[in-house]
Formats: C-alpha cells, structure tokens, sequence
C-alpha cells in the first residue's frame, strides 16, 4: 500500500499541470475585465458510481473529468480560463496511475488554454473522488431561459453514441488503443466542440444554451418546465438517444433554420424539436403523446 502525503502529491502537480507552479497559497486568482461575466462550472465523479477503474483508462478519466466542465462553461457562452481540482486518493492506486493521470490532466488543460488555480487533496477510502471547477469569462451570457414560440431546437452532433460506449463497456468491451469504436470512445472521452457555444452566444437569433448530460429527455423537459412552454420532438428517437446522458452536445434553441445554421458552422447540426405555446404536457413526441423522463437517477434506490 502506499503511503501519500498531501505535499507528494501537490508536488507532482506543480510540475505536471499548467500554472501548478503557483499552488503555493490558499487561494487562485482571477483576473476580471470590467464588462465581462465570471461562468462558473462544477461536477465531480465517484468511483463505483461514474466510473470503474477496471474500464476507464487514467489518461481518458483525466480528459473527461476536465472536458465535462469546459463543456458546461463553453455552452454558457463563457471562454473557459481556469480550473481548480479536488482529488481524493484511495490506498489502492499506484503511483503510475497517478502520474499517467496528472500528465493527461495537464496535456487537456494545455490543449484548452486553461490552467489549475487550486484545489484539495485528501484520503477517500471508500474510492476514487474528482472534482473539477471550470472558471470562464463571457460578454453574453446564455441561460435555460428564453425560449420563444416557434424556436427550433438543435444539437451540434449524433444523441445516444455514450450511453451505446457504456452498454459495450458493461457487456466486457475494454478501450485499448486499436479500439474503433466511436461509442466507446464517446463515453471515456467525450468529443465536445468547446467555443461553439461562444460563437452561438454572438448570435442574437439564439436565445438559450445548454449541453446535454443528463440525458435528452430530462433536459428538454427542464427546459421546457422553466420557460412554460410545450417542446415537441421532430422525430422518433431510440431509448440511448432519448433516455441516455453524458452527449456532452450543445443544446439550443434558435429562430436560424438548420440551412442558416450550417452555412454559419461546419458541425454536424440536426434539429430535434420545436417550441410550441403550453399545451398541457411540457415535452411531447411529434404525434403530441407525453414523454416520460427514463434517465439516470443518483437517489433513486
């Protein structure tokens, strides 16, 4: 078993992740200009209940831990800057793994021009604990609120490819670095296009942003619920597009047809619904029949 300290491993952090060098004081700092809005992301991730070790490689867990907020910031319409991490380290893990770990965190962080500020280690032996918080700047800032009759509501890539990743994952498929699989790939490091939800918020005719985590289902419903609106899906959808999370997509809602859209960006934009005046239930298919929320539920026994 190995014996960790907080400074081994702060240490390690200092020379693996950018701006490390300065976790020397208590607290990060941010830079503000006057006329800009701090976005502010968090989630973390606990082994056994996000991820298995035996199936999600340190180097991926690292990528998707970072991305999963640079998501939620860039949907935002925020440019992420910064991050903090929380890591609470089981006896069990190797110092291999927690350095494959820490150098893949910073090549992401490198690659996405954001640097840690700060954090915490501690002891977790109940399992893995990681946790991210994205800090950005935006000059517009784009909410769940807004929506209009009329609206089309689009996503910037294919629904259900995670939720497909983990189905393989728990039936014995393991990533290994010939692996093809764009499912599988999906769920351990998802593909997110950061800075299109910046460019969305230049574009008055958008009015809401968001991306998709939680699953298609529970997420248009929520949108719907808060703008007192019916949302009523285009087409049919299978159970991993509808009922499946972690798309880590861009989800908004514009007066743009798909044709204004894709002469605009060069993504893969498809239009999944459209908001219509309230009429009785929130999200409906496109015969008007009500859709039921099957997605994940952390506090459901």
């Amino acid at each position: 078993m190995v014996q960790w300290t907080e400074n081994s491993i702060i240490q390690k952090m200092r020379g693996l992740l950018p701006g490390g060098e300065l976790l020397s004081d208590d607290c990060g700092v941010l830079p503000v200009e006057s006329r800009q809005k701090i976005v502010v992301s968090t989630d973390s991730m606990q082994e056994e209940t996000h991820f298995r070790l035996d199936w999600h490689p340190p180097h991926l867990l690292a990528r998707k831990l970072l991305k999963i907020n640079l998501s939620d910031v860039d949907a935002s319409g925020g440019t992420p800057y910064a991050f903090t991490f929380n890591f609470g380290l089981p006896p069990h893990l190797e110092e291999t793994w927690i350095d494959t770990f820490l150098r893949s965190l910073g090549d992401c962080a490198r690659e996405h021009s954001v640097k840690v500020i700060g954090g915490d280690t501690f002891g977790s032996p109940r399992g893995l604990h990681l946790t991210a918080t994205v800090f950005g700047y935006a000059d517009r800032y784009l909410t769940r609120l807004g929506i209009e009759v009329g609206d089309n509501i689009y996503v910037d890539g294919p629904l259900g490819l995670s939720d497909q990743g983990l189905s393989a994952l728990r039936a014995g498929e393991r990533w290994d670095l010939e692996s093809t699989s764009s499912a599988l790939l999906q769920h351990l490091d998802p593909k997110v296009n950061i800075g299109l939800g910046v460019a969305l918020a230049k574009i008055p005719q958008v009015h809401v942003c968001m991306d998709v985590s939680d699953g298609l289902s529970k997420d248009l419903g929520i949108l719907a619920e808060m703008n007192q609106k019916t949302i009523r899906l285009v087409r049919s959808f299978s159970d991993s597009e509808l009922h499946g999370g972690e798309d880590y997509l861009r989800l908004f809602a514009s007066s743009l047809s798909l044709e204004e859209l894709s002469q605009r960006f060069p993504f893969p934009f498809q239009q999944i619904a459209q908001v219509e005046p309230l009429q009785g239930s929130f999200l409906v298919d496109s015969l008007g029949s009500k859709v039921e929320n099957y997605t994940f539920n952390h506090f459901q026994k």
